[in-house]
């Protein structure tokens, strides 16, 4: 959306249902049919996009907003559902969703970490002035997956040991330290989830580290022999499509 947003293009109907992956496990956004040009020299005024998902400024009569600050706050309600599987202002109908978001309350669940509390407040904050751009998004700790507490009940460290013990509390099994099987066959509580992704994050750079360095003629430490794209070393989950950059610096380690 960084690029979009460049581009002077604004998506204005982001929403969970509009994120694809593709093969690679690489984000795809899908559906521009709301979208439209910006300035930051004029004002749209058209209210459109999902109710669950849309800012509060969109309620007004009349609205003028610039563009991106909307894509920003459908952005928070995105990262919020992935944090806890709920959306942050639903309701049983379209009137009390409008006025949930219009006061802006939502709730903060004991298992969201600091830096997750501190990104969700920036983020999904009424005054658009105020609020977090996506390009700044990307430089905040908890988007950058440095290091914090476990979201467990005495904050121990992101061991997988804690994290399981986290899964435990809630009455799933933890086995032999699969953390996404179990979450995924026991329907572990969601505080196991914020730490999970800080994981999956750290994973992720180091393979893009990798895999870029490796095409660029550069160096990079390659895995113990005994790690699989899916073991601990990668991060990658069970049964996910291993990406052909991945493979292709695998290779270059034999």
């Amino acid at each position: 959306m960084s690029y979009c947003h460049s581009q002077g293009f604004v998506h204005r109907d982001l929403k969970t249902e509009n994120i694809l992956l593709d093969s690679d496990c690489n984000v795809k956004i899908a559906d521009f049919g709301l979208s439209c040009r910006f300035s930051f020299n004029a004002y749209l005024s058209e209210s459109c996009g999902s109710p669950n998902y849309a800012a509060p400024e969109l309620f007004n009569i009349p609205c003028y907003y610039r563009g991106p600050e909307i894509d920003a706050w459908s952005s928070g309600v995105v990262f919020y559902a992935m944090l806890c599987g709920r959306l942050p202002f639903d309701a049983q109908n379209i009137v009390d969703v409008r006025e949930n978001i219009r006061r802006g309350t939502y709730k903060m669940y004991p298992y969201f970490s600091k830096e997750a509390e501190d990104f969700l407040t920036q983020v999904l904050t009424k005054d658009p002035k105020k609020r977090l751009r996506i390009m700044k998004m990307q430089e905040h700790p908890w988007f950058m997956g440095e290091s914090a507490p476990c979201p467990t009940t005495d904050n121990a460290p992101c061991t997988q040991s804690s994290i399981g013990k986290a899964i435990e509390a809630g009455g799933a099994q933890f086995v032999d330290g699969d953390i996404e099987t179990a979450i995924v066959a026991a329907k572990a509580p969601w505080r196991a989830f914020d730490a999970i992704s800080r994981r999956r994050r750290s994973g992720k750079r180091r393979i893009t580290g990798c895999a870029n360095a490796a095409a660029g003629g550069g160096s990079c430490a390659c895995p113990p022999k005994s790690a699989t794209p899916h073991s601990r070393w990668w991060h990658l989950p069970p049964g996910s499509v291993v990406p052909a950059r991945v493979r292709k610096f695998l290779a270059t380690c034999t």
